[in-house]
C-alpha cells in the first residue's frame, strides 16, 4: 500500500508541477460552467416548486378537495397532520413531469427557461479537463484503451445533458393528449360497464378480461398518449439513471487513480484540500447510491398509479422523482467542486485568505447536500411513509411561509403605493406652487394695471382741470371786457 501511495504520489506531482496556466484557466472555465448551469438547474427546480403552489389549479384543489384553509395553527396535531395527507394526496400532482405539464402558466414557464438555460451552460464543459490525466508509464498497454474508454465516458456524461433538454419540450399533457387522464380512464379499464374484447380471444390470460368501452376519439387519445408518454419516459428514465451510472464510472476512475495520493497527504499532514476532495468523493457517492434508490421508489409507484386509483402512489411517486431529480442537479454541483481541489500544487499557491473562501465555500455545500441527502434516503427507506409529528411540522412551515408570502406581497403593494402618494404629493405641492406663483403674478400685474389706470383717470381729471380753469378765466375775462366796452363808446 506505502509502495502504491508513493508512486500515486509522484504520479500526480508531476501531474500537478507539469499543469501550466493555460490548463489551469481551461480547468476553471470547465468548473465554473459546470458549477454555474447545475446551480441553474437546481434553482429551476426549487423555483417551480414553490410557484407552483401559487398556481390556480393547486389553490382550487386546497379549497375542494382540503381542508387547507379551514385548518388554523392551533388545531390539534392529528387534525393538521390528516389535512396535510390530504394535500400531499390530493393537491399534488402524481410526477414532476405533469407539475410542468401546463408550459404556459408561471411554473412552467420558470423550469423551461431555467432549466434549458442551466443545460446549455453545462453542455459547454468538457467533462474530462475537471480532473488531471494520470501519467501510465508503468502500464503502456493497457492506458491506450482505458483512456479512450473514460474518453467516450467523458463525452457521454456531457450528451447525457440534451435529455433534460428534451425532457422540457415533452409535457404530460397537449392539446390532443393527457396522461393524468389516461391514467384515470386506465383504472377504470375493468370497470362493469365493459367487456371482453374480441381482439384478446388467443392470449390465455387476458381472454376473460372485460375492457372498458372506449369511444373510436377515446382509443386514439390513448394511443397519442402512450406515445408521448413512452417517449418522455424514455427521456426522464435515461436522464436519471444514465447519468448517474456514468458519474459512478468517473467516479471510480478518480478514486483509482487519486485517492491513494490525497489519502497520503491527509494521513501525514491534515491537509485541508485532499480532505475536502476525499469528503466529496464520498458524498458523490452517497448522492448516487440515495438517487438511485429513489428512482426504483419512483418507478414502483408510477406504474402503480395506473392500476390501482389509491392516492398514496401519487404523491410518493411525486416526491420520490421530485428527490431524484434534485440529487441528480446536486451531484454535478458535486463534481464541479471537487474539480477545484483536484490539483494541490494549485490550491497550495493561493493566498491563505482565497483556500479558507474555498474550504467555507465546499463545507457549505457538504452540509447543505449531506443534511437532504441522509433525509431522503430515509424517507425511501420507508417507502415515502411520513410520521404524525412530520406531517404536523409541514403543516406549521407551509402555514408560516404561506403567512410570511403574503406580508411580503403586502409589503411590496404597501411601497408601491407610498411612492404613488409621495410622487403624487410632489405633484400636487408643484401644482400649487406654481397657482400660488400665478396668482401672485396675476395680482401684481392687476396691481399695475390698476395703478396704470388710477394714473390715467388723474392725469384726465388734471386735464379737465385745466380746461376748466381756463375757461373760467375767459369768461371772467369776457365779462370785463363787456364792462369797460359802453365806457370806451362814450368817451369816444
Amino acid at each position: 500500500m506505502i509502495s502504491l501511495s508513493s508512486v500515486h504520489n509522484e504520479r500526480v506531482e508531476e501531474t500537478s508541477t507539469d499543469t501550466d496556466d493555460g490548463i489551469i484557466f481551461i480547468n476553471n472555465n470547465n468548473t465554473m460552467s459546470l458549477y454555474l448551469g447545475s446551480t441553474i438547474c437546481l434553482l429551476a427546480l426549487v423555483l417551480t416548486r414553490q410557484t407552483y403552489k401559487l398556481s390556480a389549479g393547486f389553490r382550487n384543489k386546497l379549497v375542494t378537495k382540503t381542508k387547507y384553509h379551514e385548518t388554523s395553527l392551533d388545531s390539534p396535531p392529528s387534525l393538521k397532520a390528516s389535512v396535510m395527507l390530504s394535500v400531499f394526496q390530493n393537491a399534488w400532482p402524481a410526477t414532476v413531469s405533469e407539475m410542468l405539464q401546463d408550459t404556459e402558466t408561471a411554473h412552467g414557464m420558470v423550469f423551461r427557461s431555467l432549466m434549458i438555460a442551466g443545460c446549455l451552460i453545462i453542455m459547454q464543459t468538457d467533462f474530462s479537463g475537471l480532473t488531471p490525466s494520470p501519467h501510465s508509464n508503468d502500464n503502456k498497454s493497457d492506458a491506450p484503451m482505458i483512456v479512450a474508454m473514460m474518453g467516450i465516458v467523458h463525452l457521454l456524461r456531457k450528451h447525457a445533458i440534451a435529455l433534460a433538454i428534451g425532457f422540457c419540450f415533452a409535457p404530460a399533457k397537449g392539446i390532443d393528449h393527457d396522461v393524468s387522464e389516461l391514467r384515470q380512464q386506465t383504472t377504470a379499464a375493468s370497470d362493469e360497464s365493459g367487456k371482453s374484447s374480441d381482439e384478446l380471444r388467443g392470449i390465455p390470460w387476458l381472454r376473460n378480461t372485460t375492457v372498458h368501452n372506449f369511444s373510436s376519439d377515446q382509443r386514439e387519445m390513448v394511443a397519442r398518449t402512450n406515445v408521448v408518454g413512452a417517449v418522455h419516459t424514455i427521456l426522464a428514465t435515461s436522464m436519471l439513471t444514465l447519468m448517474p451510472l456514468l458519474e459512478l464510472i468517473a467516479l471510480a476512475w478518480e478514486t483509482w487513480h487519486f485517492a491513494p495520493f490525497h489519502f497520503t497527504r491527509l494521513v501525514r499532514s491534515l491537509d485541508p484540500c485532499s480532505l475536502v476532495w476525499c469528503t466529496l468523493a464520498l458524498m458523490r457517492f452517497l448522492h448516487i447510491v440515495v438517487l438511485t434508490i429513489s428512482v426504483c421508489v419512483f418507478m414502483v409507484h408510477f406504474i402503480a398509479g395506473f392500476f390501482f386509483t389509491s392516492g398514496h402512489h401519487t404523491f410518493k411517486g411525486f416526491w420520490s422523482e421530485f428527490a431524484a431529480t434534485k440529487l441528480f442537479a446536486q451531484l454535478m454541483v458535486l463534481a464541479s467542486i471537487q474539480s477545484w481541489f483536484s490539483w494541490p500544487s494549485v490550491f497550495d499557491a493561493m493566498h491563505p485568505y482565497v483556500q479558507a473562501i474555498a474550504l467555507v465555500f465546499a463545507g457549505l455545500h457538504i452540509i447543505w447536500y449531506t443534511s437532504f441527502c441522509i433525509r431522503t434516503l430515509f424517507l425511501c427507506l420507508r417507502n415515502v411513509e411520513y410520521k404524525e409529528s412530520e406531517l404536523c411540522r409541514f403543516f406549521d412551515a407551509s402555514r408560516r411561509k404561506e403567512r410570511a408570502f403574503q406580508t411580503f406581497l403586502d409589503a411590496q403593494l404597501a411601497f408601491i403605493a407610498r411612492v404613488q402618494h409621495e410622487f403624487g404629493a410632489t405633484q400636487n405641492s408643484s401644482s400649487e406652487e406654481k397657482a400660488t406663483d400665478m396668482s401672485s403674478s396675476l395680482s401684481a400685474e392687476g396691481k399695475t394695471r390698476s395703478s396704470l389706470q388710477n394714473r390715467r383717470r388723474s392725469s384726465q381729471m388734471d386735464l379737465v382741470r385745466e380746461q376748466v380753469s381756463i375757461i373760467a378765466k375767459l369768461g371772467s375775462f369776457m365779462e370785463v371786457e363787456k364792462e369797460n366796452s359802453p365806457i370806451k363808446t362814450h368817451m369816444d
